[in-house]
């Protein structure tokens, strides 16, 4: 009786070990240690989610705005509220996806510090392989902004061009 007791036990544990071993597998953590030792998981902080990420793709819609617009436009005015709206939410820092929207509506406003400064989180982040939400609508990647700032700071040096109101 007490072999049986004990192969029971040994067959608990044993059922107890491969299912942790096939949970780590399932979950990835069992994989990324076996590829990459070195792997870390991040925490990344969400906080310009989805919501956010629509408003400020229905703000750069080129759109007929009003029915005196002979041209579809952004939402000037839209854009400059969201930037306002992630500027007031706590960690927007650190979260990629923010500062893409903020480089942009710096960008509208012909804003070239604020633009840079986004900008150089952009380059924080990605060099911590941070990077932002791919459902933004923009085009340009990392590398074409800094030619962006460029332009504006010949733009503003031409006198071309004066930062409108945040």
């Amino acid at each position: 009786m007490k072999k049986k007791s004990m192969g029971i036990v040994i067959l608990t544990a044993l059922l107890l070990i491969i299912g942790v071993v096939v949970w780590l597998v399932i979950s990835g953590r069992l994989v990324v240690a076996l590829k990459d030792p070195s792997s870390q998981y991040l925490a990344i902080p969400n906080v310009c989610g989805s919501d956010i990420v629509d408003q400020y793709n229905s703000a750069t819609d080129y759109k007929f705005r009003d029915d005196s617009a002979k041209l579809p436009t952004i939402d000037k005015d839209g854009l400059a509220n969201i930037a306002s709206q992630i500027r007031d939410k706590k960690g927007y820092e650190s979260d990629p996806t923010c500062q893409v929207m903020l480089f942009w509506a710096a960008f509208d406003v012909k804003d070239n510090e604020a633009a840079k400064r986004a900008y150089d989180s952009l380059q924080t982040l990605r060099n911590k392989r941070i990077f932002s939400d791919n459902n933004l609508r923009t085009s340009a990647g990392l590398l074409e902004y800094a030619d962006i700032i460029q332009r504006l700071e010949v733009e503003r040096s031409q006198g071309d061009v004066t930062p409108k109101e945040k």
